[in-house]
């Protein structure tokens, strides 16, 4: 855990000062993490009930990482689709909603939840995805209330790598705007990452250097 610093030109920059090092929280690695708060965060894990997102709370003072809560994911794809060294499709991605005020977390890991990272419960499943549709990376746009999946979907004996966008004006009632083939799993690999902001979507695949 680093903090941002500023220069002296009111420009912010990574502290090259480690605040929290190495802490466990007694799951099997964390392929990924999303900052829910500056005081809250949000590990991809795999936990002793399967796979999902670990709730943490960051203590800088006492550098110490306490955990607060367990959302599990939905028909993981558990161990299919990652690809070596370091990519696992598990990923979240945050969501505040200024008119409520509150935070919204949302998963892709086959299946599609949200929650919100703060209260206990269980997560929502999203269940607007079009049939054979795996969710494997997110990233959601505030600015346009809408959050993109990256994933493959699988129809006829085909799979095809494919991103989907959905309304999040309702966070725990998302609709389905589109669906977008990127490309066909033997040429192009599966789509291994997005990003939205304003209109603009990106997205890059296993097998080309290219950003679509």
């Amino acid at each position: 855990f680093y903090d941002f610093s500023s220069s002296l030109f009111d420009l912010s920059y990574v502290s090259s000062t480690l605040r929290i090092r190495n802490r466990s929280l007694g799951d099997i690695g964390y392929p990924d993490v999303t900052l829910v708060t500056p005081e809250i965060t949000a590990f991809s894990a795999d936990v002793d009930q399967g796979f999902g997102v670990v709730v943490a709370s960051i203590n800088t003072d006492s550098k110490s990482l306490t955990r607060d809560r367990v959302f599990l994911t939905e028909d993981s794809v558990e161990f299919n689709f990652i690809i070596l060294p370091a990519n696992f499709p598990l990923t979240s991605s945050m969501y505040f909603q200024e008119g409520s005020g509150k935070n919204y977390l949302y998963v892709a890991n086959g299946g599609i939840t949200v929650q919100d990272p703060q209260t206990n419960g269980k997560p929502t499943v999203v269940d607007v995805a079009p049939n054979g549709f795996k969710a494997l990376t997110v990233d959601v746009n505030s600015e346009r209330a809408v959050a993109v999946f990256g994933g493959v979907i699988q129809r006829r004996r085909q799979t095809s790598s494919v991103y989907i966008v959905l309304d999040i004006s309702d966070p725990l009632d998302p609709e389905l705007v589109n669906m977008e083939v990127v490309s066909r799993r033997s040429r192009g690999g599966r789509i291994t990452g997005v990003a939205s902001a304003g209109q603009n979507i990106l997205y890059v695949t296993e097998n080309s250097a290219s950003i679509g």
